[in-house]
């Protein structure tokens, strides 16, 4: 038990309380979610969950939209989880695009210059640096760099509203959709070298998943404004509950080992 309470106080003293402006996101945030936080934050009056960085990079791991949120409504400081992104173990995975609208392919073809490629397998688009997927074919889009090609498609096709497909989920969910735009495996240290250029990702390009999380610290945004000692006060009288990894929890679902914070 002794060991169990070292252990959780070792993870609850890697939150760190870091200004809003000292980290940046790697990808684009979505306006409706943006929105929607401002709003749940301003009722509540509390952030629920830390997001996950990596302080000394200035690097956003998870949790762009909980930041914006908070600079939008001025408030100085953002508790962090705060993980060494090129040591840590964090496995790196893709959001893929689900299209049940049959024009996507047309709109790419349109505006991209596309080729099938002649045999169907799936293990092409790890190797493709972005193709779309229609009805059972493999069309690769070879233009310039991927990142920004799949930024201009995103935009190109927002008003269609894409489900977000976890690349591990592919080949159970290939038969629900018509189209499904696809990209190749990236690293790391891909992303941080793309990142330190001054590029932003597209909204849900990478999907991170850590070795663990935690949840439920509910820190009331007045202390936020106020100074990092009365944060790392309110921190202190927490303890942690695991439930494991592979749950749900308000409707999302966490792969990583998850923690949650009370009191």
């Amino acid at each position: 038990m002794s060991n169990d309470s070292e252990s959780h106080s070792e993870l609850l003293s890697r939150i760190e309380i870091v200004n809003v402006y000292s980290i940046e996101p790697h990808e684009e945030y979505i306006p409706e979610i943006l929105e929607k936080l401002v709003h749940d934050i301003m009722v509540s009056k509390v952030l629920k969950d830390p997001i996950l960085a990596d302080v000394n990079r200035g690097f956003v791991i998870d949790g762009t939209h909980r930041l914006l949120a908070l600079r939008k409504l001025n408030i100085r400081y953002i508790p962090v989880l705060n993980l060494d992104y090129l040591k840590e173990k964090i496995l790196l995975g893709r959001w893929f695009r689900g299209f049940n609208n049959p024009d996507v392919l047309k709109i790419i073809e349109k505006n991209f210059d596309v080729r099938q490629i002649n045999k169907f397998d799936i293990g092409y688009i790890d190797k493709l640096s972005l193709s779309i997927i229609y009805n059972k074919c493999i069309y690769e889009i070879p233009l310039g760099e991927w990142y920004v090609s799949l930024k201009n498609i995103d935009r190109l096709l927002k008003n269609f509203r894409p489900d977000f497909i976890a690349d591990s989920l592919i080949h159970e969910k290939i038969d629900e959709y018509i189209s499904i735009i696809c990209y190749r495996k990236i690293s790391r240290n891909e992303i941080l070298n793309i990142f330190n250029r001054g590029f932003k990702f597209s909204y849900k390009t990478t999907r991170h998943i850590p070795s663990y999380r935690i949840l439920g610290i509910n820190m009331p945004i007045k202390y936020l404004m106020e100074d990092k000692d009365r944060c790392y006060s309110y921190l202190r009288g927490f303890k942690l509950r695991n439930v494991g990894r592979g749950v749900y929890i308000d409707n999302r679902y966490y792969e990583e080992e998850v923690y949650i914070a009370f009191k």
